[in-house]
Parts: C-alpha cells; sequence; structure tokens
C-alpha cells in the first residue's frame, strides 16, 4: 500500500502535478504567514480586518488558505 508521501513523490514526475504543487504550497504559506504575523501583533481577525478596511470573513478565508488569495489582498494587510 502507497502512503500520501510516496504517492506525492511518485507523481512529482508530472509536471502538471508539479506546477498544481507549487501553487498549493504557496497558498499555504501566504495563509500561514498571515495568520502568524497577525497573533504576533497581538490583533484578533476582527482587528486585522478593521485596520485594513475589509470583513473579517476574508482575513478568515485568507488564513484559511483555501482561496485564491492576491498579492494586492496580502500586500493590503502585510502593509
Amino acid at each position: 500500500m502507497v502512503n500520501a508521501l510516496d504517492d506525492i513523490k511518485n507523481r512529482m514526475s508530472n509536471p502538471e502535478f508539479v506546477r498544481l504543487y507549487a501553487i498549493e504550497t504557496l497558498k499555504l504559506d501566504m495563509a500561514l504567514l498571515l495568520s502568524e504575523t497577525r497573533r504576533n501583533h497581538n490583533l484578533t481577525q476582527v482587528e486585522l480586518a478593521h485596520l485594513c478596511n475589509m470583513p473579517q470573513p476574508r482575513i478568515t478565508l485568507l488564513e484559511s488558505g483555501k482561496n485564491n488569495t492576491t498579492l494586492a489582498s496580502i500586500s493590503v494587510i502585510l502593509a
């Protein structure tokens, strides 16, 4: 039986899989960066949303890594 890590290693020979894997990894890295930065500044999602003039649910989506985060969104927050 193949475990998840072995499955990923096997799929790395497929260029399309590598491209999509890189995109997903970047999305998760951005989400983690945002969440860690917010916590390091002792801010709640509500407080960060207010400072960035965006709705709090948008912050939740950005921190989840499950949406198509744009650099513009991240730039506004990290500025």
